[in-house]
């Protein structure tokens, strides 16, 4: 009936319309856990609405398994569990039949955006029984397969990526901490070789053409060559463009006079 733009060598079959209950053995959910018998570390991951809750000391699954968040915050959220762990009632569990892959079937629903489906109340839930009667389109088993492997991949490389970009603002934070002179010290801990001279004392006034504090304009165009940067543009250190609004040079340099800081 369908079949994706990209695709791996070997595969040219359509893909077959189906029920996301007729391609699962077990597509319900978890078992509820009291809180107490819930610990930052433990042996087996329990996994609730919101994903991993902590640990405790029994499980009630074996195995591979897509994690569906059935209630809280993050509703329709995915988690893939393997090994032995615990799935709260909070969970909604998906294993597949013995004709489909079941971490073919996680990127799948995660396409889905399931949350969207949730009962609009004041606390979102998913049913069950409305999620297995959701239709979408899959292929052979084999191809499942193929799909899972490359996104489990890339998956892997994310992670990794994640874990040297955290281990980089370590060392940026360390760092920024040792080459600049902590406070009453004149010289930092680190320096590159061949620096050996006393940081000295400045104001920034001394280094600075202009020091201003910035102004709400009277009005705006579109068609502007002023870039106006709203205090909600700055994210992260950086100006999102698409945040910004446009000023004439008229107003930039009339109406919209800038307070210059002198530091009086």
């Amino acid at each position: 009936m369908d079949k994706p733009k990209i695709r791996f060598k070997g595969y040219t079959e359509e893909w077959e319309q189906r029920k996301l209950g007729d391609v699962a053995i077990e597509f319900k959910s978890g078992i509820s856990l009291k809180a107490d018998e819930i610990e930052p570390n433990g042996v087996y991951p329990v996994y609730g609405g919101n994903g991993l809750r902590g640990y405790t000391s029994t499980y009630n699954h074996d195995g591979e398994f897509a994690l569906i968040g059935r209630q809280g915050a993050l509703c329709g959220n995915m988690n893939y569990s393997v090994g032995k762990a615990y799935f709260t009632e909070h969970a909604v569990v998906v294993q597949a039949n013995e004709n489909n892959d079941t971490q073919f079937l996680y990127y799948l629903l995660d396409t889905m955006k399931l949350g969207q489906y949730s009962d609009q109340s004041a606390q979102p839930g998913l049913a069950v029984n409305k999620l297995i009667r959701l239709e979408n389109v899959l292929p052979n088993k084999a191809e499942q397969i193929k799909i899972g492997e490359y996104f489990r991949h890339l998956d892997r490389l994310i992670t990794l990526h994640q874990q040297k970009c955290e281990e980089v603002k370590k060392l940026k934070k360390y760092m920024l901490q040792n080459m600049f002179p902590r406070n009453g010290r004149n010289v930092p801990e680190i320096r590159f070789d061949g620096f050996t001279d006393a940081w000295e004392q400045r104001k920034l006034g001394d280094y600075s053409e202009l020091i201003t504090k910035g102004t709400t304009p009277s009005s705006f165009c579109e068609d502007g060559n002023v870039t106006f940067v709203k205090i909600e543009a700055l994210r992260e250190k950086r100006v999102i463009k698409e945040l910004c609004s446009s000023i004439s040079e008229e107003i930039h340099k009339g109406e919209l006079a800038r307070s210059i800081l002198t530091g009086e």
